[in-house]
């Protein structure tokens, strides 16, 4: 963290490189993921996907990627996603699978499925199983 932040003051005035693979090449500690979430998220730039273990497991599990590779399932997952909506899917999936990993949150998860329609409740609980969740 200090070499990435002397680097962003000595280098960047202060700033971050304007683009992920800059801030890759140039910030130690700073990988593709969270290169591709700082734009995302902190600029509203979709520069990529940020692919963490949820995202991953997640693209397995749907059919999306069938690697265990983060790189490669991004790319895979890039390929026909559209762009508008990469911003997007980093925020569910990141969320979702936090979510869903916590007991306490599977708990909380489980008591909102009750308050949805019969037709909601089938498609979540649906989903949920697909994805791994276990009330």
């Amino acid at each position: 963290i200090k070499k990435a932040t002397a680097i962003l003051l000595q280098k960047y005035e202060g700033d971050i490189p304007s683009n992920a693979e800059e801030m890759v090449r140039e910030l130690p500690g700073v990988g593709p993921k969270m290169a591709f979430l700082t734009l995302n998220i902190a600029f509203d730039k979709p520069a990529g996907i940020g692919v963490d273990t949820h995202v991953l497991r997640f693209c397995k599990i749907l059919g999306w990627s069938n690697s265990t590779n983060a790189e490669i399932a991004r790319k895979q997952l890039e390929s026909w996603l559209p762009q508008s909506k990469w911003i997007d899917i980093n925020l569910i999936m990141v969320g979702l699978g936090q979510h869903i990993q916590q007991k306490d949150e599977r708990k909380k998860l489980s008591a909102r499925l009750e308050e949805l329609s019969e037709a909601e409740k089938k498609a979540s609980i649906k989903l949920l199983k697909k994805l791994g969740f276990k009330a």
